[in-house]
């Protein structure tokens, strides 16, 4: 029987599934560039009640820097996580994140993919929800953080699209 940290992300699977949402997830609610994400976005945001969804301060904090000012598309963006928990960058999701980057994990942009992937396994996290990452982290990649956050006492984190989480296209 799993002890700790493990036994409690089992525990956990038998209430609402924990998730993580990346910018990428965000930007897509408002972005008319790409319809059918757009769509998707909104359809799986209607679904949110069934989880327990965390964001962190690095999503908020990459909007804002997306934006020039706090208004139109940022204040929009930054008004759909009003409710949810925010998590802050610790030393916990910190030291994850060295051992991703010493592992080299992450072939594209390490350091951003890593901070995410930390924050997610750091906060027991089951999914990480990102249309940007979702599409480009194999298998393998995935197994390889499975395992780094099994060296280092965290649970598993799958990262996903977000309709993958909710079932394809409707």
């Amino acid at each position: 029987m799993p002890s700790g940290r493990l036994a409690s992300w089992f525990a956990s699977m038998v209430q609402k599934l924990k998730i993580y949402i990346e910018t990428s997830v965000v930007r897509a609610y408002h972005d008319t560039r790409f319809l059918q994400r757009l769509r998707e976005t909104r359809r799986f945001w209607s679904k949110l009640p069934r989880y327990h969804v965390i964001i962190s301060d690095v999503v908020v904090d990459h909007l804002i820097q997306e934006y020039e000012s706090y208004t139109g598309p940022a204040r929009a963006a930054l008004e759909l996580l009003k409710d949810f928990e925010t998590v802050v960058f610790d030393a916990e999701a910190s030291r994850l994140a060295m051992a991703y980057i010493r592992k080299q994990v992450f072939r594209e942009d390490p350091v951003r993919t890593a901070v995410h992937m930390a924050m997610a396994s750091a906060q027991s996290a089951h999914y990480v929800l990102s249309w940007y990452y979702g599409a480009r982290l194999d298998a393998i990649t995935q197994d390889r953080i499975g395992f780094i956050n099994f060296e280092n006492g965290f649970s598993p984190i799958r990262v996903v699209l977000p309709s993958t989480l909710i079932g394809g296209p409707k």
